[in-house]
């Protein structure tokens, strides 16, 4: 038996554009964006009220404050803009780590292949295999939508898949993490648990 779960791509763009929002460093930090919010809202009007108050060449000063107040709107913009990016790249926890990926199921293991993003060349691709007999915990998180698994696997990376040109293939004990934007992505949990005999944790809460 072998069985691909494909990519529900709409599923797995729900889970890239809200899954950082979950993560408790984001929760953390919601109050420096709204900060920055504040701050462009009053400056602007801080800045036209002081030359306004101050009556001299007051058409020129009004221009001048005007400019200087979007110039000031600008800038906090472009800062909130630079640190939200930093802040989601902290908080995204590889969701979009994987490209062009393929998850298969067979009677004895599972495979999941993909080119890792922003590492290697185009034609590097990863195939990371665990054997269901070396699967040692399951632990699904309902909130951030996602699996985890432990166990022995081995890890396979080319640096040209097509080539078959191998950089490593090692077995190692870790863990690893799939986000559950497969379709059917129930099944796919119940047939690990079924095939490996371990009882699935269940939780849902905020976790790093």
């Amino acid at each position: 038996m072998i069985k691909e779960y494909k990519i529900d791509e709409n599923k797995k763009r729900e889970i890239e554009n809200t899954q950082y929002k979950k993560h408790p460093k984001w929760k953390k930090n919601v109050w420096v964006l709204k900060t920055f919010d504040v701050i462009a809202i009053i400056s602007p009007i801080i800045i036209i009220a002081n030359y306004y108050i101050r009556f001299i060449n007051v058409y020129w000063d009004l221009f001048d404050s005007i400019i200087t107040a979007l110039t000031v709107i600008f800038i906090i913009i472009m800062t909130k803009i630079g640190y939200i990016r930093i802040l989601r790249f902290t908080c995204d926890d590889s969701v979009s780590f994987k490209i062009n990926e393929t998850l298969i199921v067979t009677d004895n293991y599972f495979e999941n292949s993909y080119k890792p993003d922003g590492e290697g060349l185009d034609e590097t691709r990863d195939i990371m295999r665990v054997k269901y007999k070396d699967i040692d915990r399951l632990l699904l998180n309902k909130y951030h939508n996602r699996l985890r698994v432990w166990g022995n696997m081995r890890d396979t990376r080319y640096f040209n898949y097509e080539k078959k040109d191998l950089d490593y293939s090692r077995h190692q004990k870790r863990g690893t993490t799939f986000y559950l934007y497969y379709e059917s992505s129930d099944e796919f949990v119940k047939t690990l648990v079924e095939k490996s005999g371990v009882e699935l944790e269940v939780i849902d809460c905020p976790e790093v």
